[in-house]
């Protein structure tokens, strides 16, 4: 994690060591409301020739979020 606002996070990763043999070509965000029972949802995908870094907003302060 980057950084933390009231209504965001900025959320920042290392690409692997090892791709197990196949190139990837991008990275999916993915958030769990865990107070919700809708489950993992898509909120950004982030290609992988790029800054890996992705601004998830529209959050709710004090609610718990769970990221992948």
């Amino acid at each position: 994690m980057v950084n933390v606002s009231e209504d965001s996070v900025t959320l920042s990763w290392l690409s692997p060591h090892s791709d197990g043999g196949s190139r990837i070509f991008r990275y999916v965000v993915e958030l769990c409301d865990i107070s919700r029972a809708e489950g993992w949802v898509k909120v950004k995908e982030v290609d992988s020739t790029d800054i890996l870094v992705a601004c998830i907003e529209g959050l709710r302060e004090g609610k718990p979020y769970l990221f992948r």
